[in-house]
């Protein structure tokens, strides 16, 4: 009886054993992650192979050295070992995420959990200790954050209103331009539906146009009457499904552009007409001043028609280009793998892009004589520049171009209409030095006069002549061949209206094949007392 018992233990004893070394071989094994024993004072006890490839320590190099080897100065002189070792023994795990050392020195962040560990009796005898190198991930989540930083710092300096909402129609996402237009605080707007933030009639137009996207499971173009904070307002309206990964539609999203003036014009066509040719001499003026006086109303007058002129370009053009652009991309996705065909349709869509863009030019150049600073605020340059760059397809280490941007401070001025000057100026930069290798293109600002900021763009470009200066902020002019360099030359003009209506003036300097600096001015920020 008593052999038969100690066959019977030695079997258990066996299991065990072989249990045991089974569970130290799989610890042992583990690769991703560092697996390994503290004792009651924090001493390693033991090491796997994944501490070792984690840490860079062997084990005859670590085991029995204190833990806190693998933490920060910073760390160990705030006293956070102990206190990680403290909190497990008091509740029983502790978790967190912090930097960690390897034995080169090498910093990696990590995923630690401490577990207490006791036997029977309720006696601590060790820690078991999982860590976990979280640096990818948490790299990846950074570039994440700084990507939506952008997209949000692009969309919020955007003239354009936009928004999204989920499938319930309520927003999830609003701009800045659309809280400025209606006069609404975001927070009184998201997750919230049409109907219980307007009118019934305009809610249901809304809500209708949203149900056609839906349906047709497709972008949808739409004109929408809509009440701001100063009037009704009329827009076009871009309406769009957004997708998961899966191609499920998940919710809405939607670009709204207004194009009040542009149906102003509309509606009197021939307004430019008549205004040419009504008398516009002040009658207290005498004989002496005649000619002056003819001579600036010829240029009002030229200025007036030009404006109109674009305005009704813009108008005519604009509606059949945006369907031309999109039914070309449409049918290439459908025809993609017809080579030959999808290439010609490629070079419509792209040929209907640039004459969009002409358009877009044309009628913020019109509507820049007209704009005042509607929306003045606090202007941040930084971010206004970084969404100019964005727009413009530019990147902080972009191929072939070398930025250098200082330190910008904040302005009054209306922030969408800035972010228009940036972009026509930065893309002067790059357009005139392409050629070099690399482009450096350096934005500044300094104080200017009185409560002035004079910001300054310089590149390294193919530059001007000084004395063909005064042509650069006249509209449809060049200074270089239109083969070379393309464009319609109405940038500089359009971002010389918006320094002017912001109280500022703009100019440039530069030699030939020395580059050129623009400069222009924009009112600091005044400081309310507090």
């Amino acid at each position: 009886m008593a052999r038969t018992n100690n066959l019977s233990r030695k079997r258990v004893v066996d299991r065990l054993y072989h249990s045991d070394e089974r569970f130290r071989l799989l610890v042992e094994s583990v690769q991703d992650y560092a697996l390994y024993m503290l004792d009651p004072a924090g001493r390693v006890a033991s090491w796997n192979q994944g501490a070792e490839r984690m840490k860079g320590y062997r084990s005859d190099e670590i085991v029995g050295r204190h833990f806190s080897q693998f933490y920060t100065r910073e760390d160990i002189d705030s006293g956070k070992p102990d206190a990680a070792l403290e909190a497990a023994r008091t509740v029983g795990r502790f978790e967190d995420e912090g930097w960690r050392v390897r034995k080169d020195g090498s910093r990696f962040w990590a995923g630690v959990v401490i577990t207490a560990i006791r036997d029977e009796s309720g006696k601590l005898r060790g820690f078991g200790k999982v860590t976990r190198d979280l640096t990818e991930r948490r790299q990846a989540a950074q570039r994440l954050e700084e990507s939506q930083a952008r997209l949000e710092a692009f969309m919020n300096h955007s003239p354009s209103l936009m928004f999204i909402k989920n499938l319930d129609g309520r927003y999830q996402y609003v701009n800045d331009q659309f809280c400025s237009s209606f006069g609404l605080e975001r927070d009184t707007v998201l997750e919230r539906t049409d109907a219980e933030i307007f009118s019934a009639e305009q809610a249901a137009r809304f809500q209708a146009n949203d149900a056609s996207v839906i349906a047709a499971g497709a972008a949808l173009e739409f004109e929408e009457t809509a009440g701001y904070r100063n009037g009704r307002h009329i827009s076009v309206v871009c309406k769009f499904p957004i997708r998961d990964a899966h191609g499920r539609i998940t919710a809405l999203g939607g670009v709204v552009t207004d194009i009040t003036e542009r149906k102003r014009v509309e509606q009197e066509p021939f307004g430019m007409r008549e205004r040419a040719m009504a008398p516009k001499r002040p009658a207290h003026v005498d004989n002496t001043d005649e000619s002056k006086c003819t001579q600036r109303d010829d240029q009002n007058m030229d200025n007036e028609l030009v404006d109109d002129f674009t305005l009704l370009i813009s108008r005519d053009l604009g509606p059949p280009l945006r369907n031309i652009e999109t039914l070309a991309a449409q049918v290439r996705d459908d025809m993609a793998e017809l080579n030959a065909m999808a290439m010609r349709l490629d070079r419509i869509a792209h040929s209907a892009a640039g004459l969009t863009k002409l358009t877009n030019d044309l009628l913020m150049f019109s509507r820049s004589s007209q704009l005042y600073q509607s929306d003045c605020r606090a202007a941040d340059l930084e971010l206004i520049v970084a969404s100019a760059r964005l727009a413009l397809g530019v990147a902080e280490h972009s191929p072939g171009i070398h930025w250098k941007i200082g330190r910008l401070p904040q302005v009054a001025g209306d922030p969408a209409l800035l972010r228009v000057v940036f972009e026509n100026v930065l893309s002067n930069a790059i357009k005139f030095s392409q050629q070099r290798n690399p482009a450096v293109i350096e934005v500044t600002a300094r104080a200017g006069s009185g409560d002035a900021i004079v910001v300054e763009i310089k590149d390294n470009g193919v530059g001007f002549s000084e004395q063909h200066a005064h042509r650069l902020f006249s509209a449809f002019q060049h200074l270089h061949g239109d083969s070379q360099y393309e464009g319609i030359g109405i940038g500089l003009a359009t971002a010389k209206r918006i320094i002017e209506r912001h109280g500022g003036r703009i100019w440039a300097k530069s030699r030939p094949d020395e580059g050129a600096s623009f400069y222009f001015t924009l009112q600091q920020l005044a400081v309310t007392p507090g």
